[in-house]
């Protein structure tokens, strides 16, 4: 763990763009461990970048690791934070997954 990412804001960036790829690989374990550890380093600093596509990749790959029904809860999150940064990109994918995956979520959107 860094001590501050205030001046280095790409880590956040690199933790999204990492988790995806190794989700896209069909790594989820690996995905989801690493949207877990870019947003617990979010959250130690109090901020909100990259938080909205973190969460959204830690909903995915728990659903595709078949993890209960934890994943509702995150896609939830992953909405209302993209909804909150209007990242309407994020909004769309969340509405396609929910759709093609028949994840039951709140009709948030």
């Amino acid at each position: 763990m860094i001590d501050t990412i205030k001046d280095s804001q790409e880590i956040a960036k690199i933790y999204y763009n990492t988790a995806k790829f190794y989700s896209e690989i069909g790594k989820y374990s690996k995905a989801l461990n690493l949207a877990n550890l870019g947003i617990k380093l979010l959250k130690n600093e109090s901020l909100g970048y990259y938080l909205d596509l973190l969460l959204y990749e830690k909903a995915f790959n728990l659903m595709k690791l078949g993890k209960d029904k934890k994943y509702e809860k995150f896609y939830l999150h992953a909405m209302v934070m993209a909804d909150s940064n209007g990242n309407n990109s994020l909004m769309n994918t969340i509405k396609n997954d929910v759709e093609k995956y028949d994840i039951e979520a709140y009709n948030y959107y």
